[in-house]
C-alpha cells in the first residue's frame, strides 16, 4: 500500500504485517449476534438521535478498518444499506467474507484499502462512515479523517472509537513492559510469553489487574492487538476535539454509559458552562470514563432538526423483516414472555417485558413508558464551538521521572496528572478545589478500588487514601526539576533494585533486555514500585 507520494508508508506496513499474522478479533464462526442487540447500530436509529433527516431508504456505508467481525454485525443490523467493508489485511478481509457468507448476508462487499493512500477509497458520499479503533494505529490521522469528511454525505455519521489517553494507561505500561522485555509480535510465542509474565506478578499489582481484566487477553489475536500492537496511541479529550473539529466535524452524540456522557456528568458535579471538550478530558484524566471515546459525528454546521415520532425501531418492525422468519418468531416469543436487550447508553442491559415487545412491535396503539424511554434521543444538538474552543491546554506532566526525595512515582503518573490538572483548573478557571471537587465526586466515583487493591485506579480514590501526602506535594512545585529520561535520574539504592530486576529476569529464558542502567531503572518502575506513591529519584 501506498501513499500519494507513492511511497509505502512504514508504519501501516507494521499495521499490514501484525493483522496478516494476527487477524483481529478471533471470533469462532458459529458465535452469533442476536439481531434485536443491534439495535443501536442502525443508521436510521443513529440519524434520529443525531437529529437529522432520514435522507435514503438504502443507506451508503462503509466500515474503515473492518477486522474479522464489524461487517457481520452492521449487516445484521442494517439489511437494507449497500454496505463496503475495507481492511489493509487481506486475512482480516477473508475472514470476514466467510462470516457474512456463512451467515447469508449479502449487502457487503469487501475491498482492501490502506487508509493513509486516499487514491485507494471508495467512491462516496457515505450516508454512515465507520471508523471503529482505527484512527489511533495511522501515521496521520488528521489527514486521513480530512480526507474520509469528505467523502461523507452532507447529513451523514461518521462513528468513531479511539482510545483515551488516560483511561488507557496502563495498557500502554504493559506495552512498554514488552518492549524493555524484548517482546514483540513477530515471534509467535511471545503473547502468550507476556501473558505468563502478567500472570506470575502479585493479584494486587495493578498491571496483572489491567491484564486479567481486559476483556479480550484471553487469545493470543486479543494480547497482540492490546498490549504488542505494532502502531498504537490514546488521544486526550483536548487532543480528540482539535483533531475533529478541524477535519470539518462536531459530535452528534457520545456512545457512552451514563457516568461516562460529558453533559450529564458536568450537570451532576454542578459545573455548568463547561466546553464539551473539557468535560470529555476531564472525565478521562478523573478515570471515570470506563470506556473508550465512542461518538458519532455530523458535518460542521449542520442544524439539528426535530426528530419525527419514533415509535418503532426498524428492526422491530415486522415490514421490514422478509426473509427473517427465525428472527420474527424470536421476536414473537419476546413479545409473550419479554427479553434483555444490550445497550451502549445503559447502566447495564435494558429489561423488556412483553408489553414493551409488543409496543416496540407496533402492536400496541401507545408505547409504553420503557419504549418511549428507550427510543428518545440522546442528549444531542450540541454547537460545535463547545467542541473545538481552545480551552486549556494540558501536558502529560508525569511519566518521565521527576527529582526529589518525595518524586511523584511514574507509575501512578495519570494520578498526578490529575491532581495537577485540577489545580490549573482551579487558578484559571475557578473551579473548586480539590478537597471540594473530590466531595462532589463520591457518590458518582466508580467502587473500583477492590480486588485487594487499596488505591491506584483512580485519582478520587487515591486522594481519599493519601490526602495529606497529596496536598504537601502540591503545595510544592509540582513541575519543577524536569529530566528527560531514566538515563538522567538514579533511583535510591540504585545498584539493589537493578540485582532485584535481573534476578526477576533470569526466571524467563525467553526475553532480551538491554543491558543498560535506564532500562532496569524502567523495569523495576513497572515491576515493583507499585506500592508506593512517591519515590526518592536523584540526579543521574
Amino acid at each position: 500500500m501506498k501513499r500519494d507520494s507513492g511511497v509505502p508508508d512504514p508504519q501501516a506496513q507494521s499495521v499490514q504485517a501484525q493483522y496478516e499474522s494476527w487477524p483481529y478479533p478471533r471470533v469462532p464462526l458459529l458465535m452469533q449476534v442476536r439481531r434485536e442487540d443491534l439495535w443501536q447500530l442502525n443508521w436510521e436509529w443513529m440519524q434520529h438521535n443525531a437529529r437529522q433527516p432520514i435522507t435514503t431508504q438504502r443507506p451508503r456505508i462503509w466500515i474503515t478498518g473492518c477486522g474479522t467481525f464489524q461487517p457481520y454485525v452492521i449487516a445484521l443490523a442494517n439489511p437494507h444499506a449497500d454496505i463496503i467493508a475495507t481492511d489493509i489485511s487481506s486475512r482480516s478481509l477473508e475472514l470476514a467474507q466467510r462470516r457474512c457468507r456463512f451467515y447469508g448476508l449479502k449487502n457487503v462487499s469487501f475491498a482492501q484499502v490502506d487508509l493513509t493512500a486516499p487514491e485507494t477509497f471508495p467512491e462516496g458520499p457515505f450516508d454512515w462512515i465507520e471508523n471503529y479503533g482505527v484512527l489511533m494505529c495511522l501515521p496521520d490521522p488528521k489527514t486521513t479523517l480530512a480526507h474520509l469528511q469528505q467523502r461523507l454525505a452532507p447529513t451523514g455519521l461518521l462513528r468513531m472509537m479511539v482510545y483515551p489517553h488516560f483511561g488507557r494507561r496502563r495498557v500502554f505500561q504493559i506495552q512498554r513492559m514488552a518492549q524493555l522485555l524484548g517482546l514483540n509480535l513477530a515471534h509467535p510465542a511471545h503473547p502468550n510469553l507476556l501473558q505468563q509474565i502478567l500472570q506470575s506478578l502479585p493479584l494486587r499489582h495493578p498491571l496483572r489487574y489491567a491484564f486479567d481484566t481486559y476483556y479480550d487477553a484471553q487469545n493470543p489475536e486479543g494480547i497482540v492487538d492490546a498490549f504488542l500492537h505494532a502502531s498504537d496511541r490514546g488521544f486526550t479529550g483536548l487532543e480528540f476535539a482539535r483533531l475533529t473539529s478541524e477535519s470539518g466535524l462536531q459530535p452528534a452524540f457520545f456512545l457512552h454509559r451514563p457516568w461516562g456522557q460529558p453533559h450529564q456528568m458536568m450537570t451532576q458535579l454542578d459545573l455548568n458552562d463547561v466546553p464539551l471538550n473539557l468535560a470529555l478530558h476531564y472525565l478521562d484524566v478523573w478515570q471515570e470514563l470506563r470506556s473508550n471515546f465512542i461518538v458519532v459525528f455530523k458535518q460542521q454546521g449542520l442544524s439539528a432538526v426535530t426528530p419525527n415520532e419514533f415509535h418503532q425501531h426498524p428492526l422491530f418492525d415486522y415490514k421490514n423483516m422478509h426473509g427473517m422468519p427465525f428472527y420474527k418468531l424470536r421476536l414473537s416469543k419476546h413479545a409473550l414472555l419479554g427479553t434483555t436487550v444490550s445497550s451502549r447508553t445503559h447502566a447495564d442491559a435494558v429489561q423488556l417485558s412483553g408489553g414493551d415487545v409488543r409496543s416496540l412491535l407496533g402492536l400496541s396503539q401507545q408505547p409504553s413508558k420503557q419504549v418511549q424511554e428507550l427510543l428518545r434521543p440522546l442528549d444531542g444538538g450540541f454547537d460545535g464551538d463547545t467542541w473545538h474552543v481552545q480551552s486549556f491546554e494540558h501536558t502529560d506532566h508525569f511519566g518521565v521521572p521527576r527529582l526529589g526525595p518525595s518524586s511523584p512515582n511514574p507509575f501512578y503518573g495519570q494520578l498526578f496528572d490529575a491532581w495537577y490538572f485540577h489545580q490549573g483548573l482551579v487558578s484559571e478557571k475557578g473551579w473548586p478545589t480539590l478537597e471540594e471537587e473530590v466531595e462532589r465526586w463520591r457518590p458518582h466515583a466508580s467502587a473500583l478500588e477492590h480486588e485487594g487493591l487499596p488505591w491506584g485506579l483512580t485519582p478520587h480514590a487515591t486522594y481519599a487514601f493519601h490526602r495529606e501526602a497529596i496536598q504537601t506535594w502540591l503545595k510544592d512545585d509540582p513541575v519543577a526539576a524536569d529530566v528527560t529520561s531514566w538515563a538522567q535520574a538514579r533511583l535510591s539504592q540504585d545498584e539493589d533494585k537493578r540485582a532485584q530486576v535481573q534476578s526477576w529476569a533470569g526466571q524467563w529464558p525467553g526475553i532480551q533486555v538491554t543491558d543498560a542502567p535506564e532500562i532496569w531503572r524502567e523495569l523495576w518502575v513497572l515491576l515493583f514500585s507499585y506500592e508506593q506513591l512517591f519515590l526518592n529519584i536523584d540526579q543521574g
